[in-house]
């Protein structure tokens, strides 16, 4: 388990941080400014252990568990390890160390995901009255989705919200910085769609995925919009490979994946039907010729409910993956 010890009050350490700094400027003092919750993180010069820093906390959630202990929720950092990973650090305050040892469990929970819940398990048993602890969680990309999460915490029969989560990486706004991203009417650029959408989500290098909300009704609609420039009057074609997962046929006329260039509609595939080569879900070809005399082609993919559905799983039944999507003339 690894550990961020951070200390409760010394202001009499924190005065002498500052007479340092004003004696002695070339000292670096080691210290984040994330939070604006009163605790203090330790500060040193090389090796030398110089007082308590003052940080500041985005998010105070107090947890009071059936075993006596009390803690509170502070916030959490992301960091990008490698280029596949990302390491999530969880930061809470311990208040009380009366009763058992507390086992505590987390959960990043999306609509991408669905039933595939992430989660980590942290004992208790070593923090201390005072102490606040960064309970570090390696996520890898290459199964999880990037995009807005819900971070939960469970603990005996009970179960808190914490927050929303942005789990990001750098490479996917190389790969997909000209894509733009909606709900319903709302439209997003990449930044705001990984900050924003908990129904928008990508796996590294370049794979888009989507999803309705949980009870999706007419107008819930998600999707997403890429230009590119063109010659006019020269044939091209669209070429993508898109995903239905529900795995289940006889459900028609529910939702729709539909595929739009420059706002005429080439494609359609009902989700829970039969598609025109005989399947009912899996990955498939989508190709399209056309010719226009716009210098841009606009192509659009949008994940529509037909009808107002009840909480029976459609959101997750929604879920479409997008992937090297070409435009090439012919």
């Amino acid at each position: 388990m690894n550990l961020v010890k951070l200390f409760a009050t010394n202001w009499a350490n924190i005065m002498r941080l500052f007479l340092l700094k004003k004696l002695a400027p070339w000292i670096v003092i080691i210290g984040v400014t994330l939070f604006s919750y009163p605790v203090y993180i330790q500060a040193q010069a090389g090796s030398t252990l110089l007082g308590f820093l003052q940080m500041d906390v985005k998010v105070e959630k107090p947890i009071f568990t059936s075993w006596g202990k009390s803690m509170v929720y502070l916030g959490h950092r992301i960091t990008h390890s490698t280029e596949d990973k990302v390491q999530l650090t969880i930061f809470f305050h311990c208040l009380d160390r009366t009763g058992d040892s507390v086992s505590l469990g987390f959960r990043l929970e999306s609509l991408i995901v669905g039933a595939q819940v992430r989660d980590k398990q942290e004992d208790t048993s070593g923090w201390q009255i005072g102490e606040v602890v960064g309970i570090h969680w390696d996520l890898d990309l290459a199964s999880l989705p990037l995009g807005t999460y819900q971070l939960y915490v469970d603990y005996g029969n009970q179960s808190e919200f914490l927050e929303r989560i942005n789990v990001y990486h750098p490479k996917i706004q190389e790969s997909l910085q000209e894509w733009r991203f909606f709900v319903s009417e709302e439209v997003w650029d990449l930044g705001d769609a990984l900050i924003e959408a908990q129904n928008i989500g990508f796996l590294l290098p370049n794979t888009i995925m989507l999803a309705c909300q949980e009870a999706p009704g007419p107008g819930n609609k998600v999707g997403v919009v890429y230009r590119k420039k063109i010659v006019p009057h020269k044939r091209y074609r669209v070429k993508m490979e898109m995903n239905d997962s529900y795995g289940s046929s006889g459900m028609e006329g529910n939702i729709e994946q539909r595929v739009y260039l420059n706002d005429e509609l080439v494609f359609r595939h009902d989700i829970g039907g039969v598609g025109a080569d005989g399947r009912t879900y899996g990955w498939y070809e989508v190709d399209v010729p056309f010719e226009t005399a716009l210098e841009y082609v606009d192509v659009k993919v949008e994940v529509v409910p037909l009808r107002a559905l009840g909480p029976w799983g459609w959101g997750a039944a929604s879920r479409t993956q997008i992937r090297h999507v070409t435009i090439v003339a012919e």
